[in-house]
């Protein structure tokens, strides 16, 4: 009871996994299973062994998921982290990189200056006289730059009437 599309979709998945060869050019779609298929009783895991296996994938999505969703860390220093590479410099060329050289700030003063606004916006709207007043020593301009930066990045929504507000579905 599966539509078309979805059997496709799932078809292309299991590609990526590297399970099957599918080639949806053919009048007719053909699938060429690439490794032999074993029966499910000549495979067997341990607990431990499924249960390290389903951490590692875990933390393999956890690791994707860091990757897209950051804005202010250079994607090539994720990446070389990711492989053990831990001091590493920043590229200066990918998306993160050239966002945060429009910010005008380095990586450390970005996040002080984002966390010293995240929880006022967390509490609901605000106006930007409202941040202004609870970023303390910061600047002005700094704020303002800031919240901009933020609202071009999808943190925060921006609502002519009430303000400013964290993005809920941003953490």
């Amino acid at each position: 009871n599966l539509s078309m599309d979805k059997v496709k979709q799932y078809l292309r998945y299991m590609q990526n996994l590297g399970l099957i060869h599918y080639d949806p050019c053919k009048t007719k779609p053909q699938i060429i299973f690439t490794t032999e298929r074993l029966n499910t009783n000549d495979v067997v895991f341990s607990h431990a062994t499924f249960r390290d296996l389903k951490m590692r994938a875990a933390e393999s999505l956890d690791a994707i998921t860091n990757y897209v969703s950051s804005s202010l860390v250079c994607r090539s220093q994720t990446l070389l982290a990711y492989f053990g590479e831990e001091n590493s410099k920043r590229c200066g060329k990918c998306d993160a990189c050239i966002s945060l050289k429009k910010l005008q700030m380095d990586l450390t003063d970005a996040e002080a200056v984002i966390n010293r606004l995240k929880p006022r916006l967390q509490q609901g709207w605000c106006s930007l006289n409202d941040l202004t007043d609870d970023a303390g020593i910061l600047q002005e301009e700094e704020v303002i730059h800031m919240v901009d930066w933020l609202v071009d990045n999808e943190f925060v929504e921006r609502n002519a009437g009430l303000g400013f507000r964290w993005n809920p579905d941003k953490s």
